[in-house]
């Protein structure tokens, strides 16, 4: 298995995947589960990441609120007026630019900073 090469697909598809178990892991940790099926803050964290770890490109497009709500279903069984609900938090997050995206430069500060005090300590 070493010897054959992944192909970019099969890449993205692992850490898709990959990431939504880091996710869902998170989620089921978290105390009084029930109550926070559509929870706004747990809907814009999954955002957050999603949109911060997913690099889309021009001729990649990827539908990023299904990655979400197939997160969602993962951890909770949802009805179709709950999909239906979450649709709408997904579009009200994102048309009111709630979902926010790290730049590079305070992501490789944050880099350079961690670097810095693993020198000195």
């Amino acid at each position: 298995m070493d010897k054959i090469k992944e192909t970019q697909k099969i890449k993205h598809l692992t850490v898709l995947s990959e990431l939504s178990k880091s996710i869902v892991t998170k989620i089921m940790a978290m105390e009084d589960l029930p109550n926070l099926k559509l929870d706004l803050d747990i809907v814009l964290y999954i955002c957050n990441v999603i949109e911060n770890t997913i690099k889309q490109t021009e001729t990649k497009g990827i539908d990023k609120k299904q990655i979400v709500i197939g997160i969602l279903q993962k951890v909770h069984i949802m009805t179709a007026p709950e999909l239906l609900i979450l649709n709408k938090m997904i579009e009200f997050l994102h048309s009111n630019h709630l979902i926010t995206k790290i730049s590079k430069i305070e992501k490789n500060g944050t880099k350079f900073f961690n670097w810095a005090v693993s020198k000195i300590v």
